[in-house]
């Protein structure tokens, strides 16, 4: 009887060992790229400033632009680090894909809005 407890315990032990070391490496991946996502956006939130005014120096004139840019950037750039730090402080907890910030790194193109054609 206490042979056959054992075999069931082991047998147990066993496939929750199988499980842990299947899900280890997923684990590990995952929350290791929540933590370089985390330090790509701490290490350059500054430069959401030049992209900002880039942008806005091209949609209307440089003055404006530099001035709209600086101040838009710097906001944008606040967003980025104060998100960076959250993933870098919480990258061993779930989820490892959301983000609050889109694109997910500088240089990314953003994600383009889908529209509805009407025929």
């Amino acid at each position: 009887m206490f042979k056959h407890n054992v075999w069931k315990i082991m047998l147990v032990l066993f496939v929750i060992s199988l499980v842990i070391g299947i899900a280890v490496p997923t684990y590990a991946e995952n929350a290791g790229g929540k933590l370089r996502r985390g330090l790509a956006n701490f290490a350059t939130g500054w430069v959401e400033i030049p992209i900002a005014m880039d942008k806005a120096m091209k949609e209307s004139n440089p003055v404006f632009g530099v001035i709209v840019g600086a101040v838009k950037g710097t906001v944008k750039g606040i967003v980025r680090t104060v998100a960076g730090v959250y993933d870098v402080v919480t990258f061993p907890i779930p989820p490892y894909g959301k983000t609050w910030i889109s694109p997910e790194f500088i240089g990314q193109p953003t994600a383009p809005v889908p529209t509805t054609s009407t025929k």
